[in-house]
């Protein structure tokens, strides 16, 4: 019998939470694993009410637990009422269908229970649709063993996302909705791939920020960003990437991004699911491992996270921190710590050594050069300070007098540039429209309220917005302009897609991050 929901100030309280009893076998990772099971429990919106470990060489084909055990287990379910009973290990369909016949309530193991997770916590339309894949994949093989589980739809643990739309019967269904969902993604690789490339032109180096489950990654980010990214304590509170820059003590601009926290025995449906997000951290310039040196499994927590990485496959230098710091004892502190990158994304404890380490990381070989500079060319000195050091400048008669240490690659691009500041036009066209000679009212993008001093011009039926004031333009410039110069974008109202960039259509719920991510690479926000 579910318990009754009772509201306190708009607080949800005990009472509506479900009462879950978790099952496993002793190995040599228990107690971490089932207590890193009931934080699970606990970030899907449960409460663990009981435990039962069971001794056993090798799981019972039929029952995972023994028979006599999964009866003991069946007695607490009755006098606890609960309602759902967690395995820490994956299920067979077959042992599901065993365990909820003799239980009488929904059994799910520990890869149903973090998809569940994922499902409440996926907010953008990407994240969605690698959450349904993942679902589907893992549903896939079992339909003919599922039980109890798929016959009581609705709410409540583990019965998330594809139950509910009653498609576990129909595999040809289940394998049409995961071909779809597959393409859908491909475009989803197309436009980071464009990003990402952009990023590369306008020379902004890449940190992906990875980690275990509630490490504190996000919290970090916004310390080093001063972003207000939502970062809660708890497991999986990060799902949907998102990208924020900043800058380093030198002065160059850096992207860091966040990723889905790891965890140990983390389903392959997910890893495969979510391969287009984790192609960050291949792409990345540089890897910040966090991790949360307060937790006693940390050896075997930085194990994990190493292992996802080499199973990614990237190449990238990795740099470890030791986070939450502000949670160790003294002693702790003492034992070690100081042989490691020990920082607080709470105090700002040992943020200046990470940014230092960061800075180190990313550094590529510098060339020094002279440059006198005229005082009306003031947007000069930002530029230098972005893409390379300036070691010292003195004022002269008619000039400003740099020493300046920059990449050989930077050097070349302003012997390229000359000192000429190119313009900035971003030139919205409907897609598949033949030209009119008019300015065509389906093609509409607020660029005068996103970055103020934009003007609207008209060429044919395109509409072009460009700088207002010279200032704007050079700041333009200072930002990567080149990467950006005739970028064409489309919005067309009641399109069930818009085009974004040339040759690219993207899914409507896909604009918004789009426009984020270009705030994010045009003024670092």
């Amino acid at each position: 019998m579910k318990s009754e929901a009772k509201e306190d100030d708009g607080l949800e309280t005990l009472e509506t939470l479900e009462r879950v009893i978790l099952t496993g076998i002793e190995n040599s990772l228990y107690p971490e694993s089932i207590q890193e099971l009931e934080g699970l429990v606990y970030t899907a919106g449960g409460r663990v009410t009981g435990s039962f470990l069971q001794r056993k060489q090798s799981p019972d084909p039929a029952w995972y637990i023994g028979k006599g055990k999964a009866e003991e287990i069946a007695a607490a379910v009755r006098e606890q009422q609960a309602d759902l009973v967690v395995f820490d290990n994956e299920l067979s369909a077959v042992q599901v269908r065993n365990l909820e016949q003799i239980l009488s309530v929904r059994v799910i193991d520990r890869t149903m229970l973090i998809l569940d997770i994922f499902a409440q916590r996926a907010l953008s339309r990407e994240g969605k649709l690698q959450v349904e894949l993942a679902q589907l994949k893992h549903l896939l093989p079992r339909l003919s063993g599922m039980g109890v589980s798929l016959s009581r739809l609705g709410g409540g643990i583990g019965t998330r996302g594809p139950g509910e739309k009653k498609i576990e019967t129909d595999r040809r269904h289940i394998r049409r909705r995961i071909q779809s969902i597959e393409n859908q993604l491909k475009l989803v690789v197309r436009r980071r791939n464009i990003l990402r490339e952009s990023r590369k032109r306008a020379d902004l180096p890449v940190v992906a920020v990875v980690g275990y489950t509630n490490s504190g990654k996000t919290t970090l980010i916004n310390t080093l960003c001063g972003s207000g990214l939502s970062a809660e304590d708890k497991l999986f509170a990060t799902l949907d990437p998102a990208a924020r820059a900043t800058v380093m003590p030198g002065g160059k601009k850096v992207i860091f991004t966040d990723t889905v926290g790891f965890i140990q025995n983390l389903p392959h449906e997910l890893v495969e699911a979510f391969q287009s997000t984790l192609e960050e951290v291949l792409h990345a310039d540089v890897i910040l491992h966090v991790a949360d040196a307060s937790v006693e499994d940390l050896p075997h927590r930085i194990r994990v996270v190493q292992e996802m990485l080499k199973q990614i496959g990237t190449n990238a230098p990795v740099i470890l921190l030791y986070n939450k710091a502000d949670r160790l004892e003294t002693a702790e502190r003492e034992n070690g710590q100081n042989r490691r990158l020990l920082a607080s994304a709470v105090t700002g404890e040992g943020i200046p050594e990470l940014l230092e380490a960061v800075s180190l990381a990313i550094a590529k070989p510098m060339m020094e050069m002279e440059l006198r500079v005229p005082y009306q060319d003031g947007w000069v000195e930002p530029w230098l300070r972005k893409h390379g050091e300036v070691l010292e400048t003195r004022h002269l008669e008619n000039a400003v007098y740099y020493r300046v240490r920059l990449e050989e690659k930077m050097i070349a691009r302003w012997n390229e540039l000359d000192g000429n500041i190119p313009d900035l036009v971003i030139n919205t066209t409907p897609f598949g429209m033949e030209g009119t000679g008019e300015t065509s009212p389906a093609a509409s993008f607020p660029l005068e309220g996103m970055w103020p001093g934009f003007t609207q011009g008209q060429a044919g039926y395109d509409l072009i917005y460009r700088p207002a004031v010279t200032p704007l333009m050079q700041s333009a410039f200072q930002k990567g302009c080149p990467a950006w110069s005739g970028l064409g974008m489309l919005v067309m109202q009641g399109a069930e897609s818009f085009r974004i960039w040339t040759g690219m259509e993207v899914d409507p719920d896909l604009l918004d991050e789009t426009i984020d991510e270009l705030q994010v690479l045009l003024n670092g926000t």
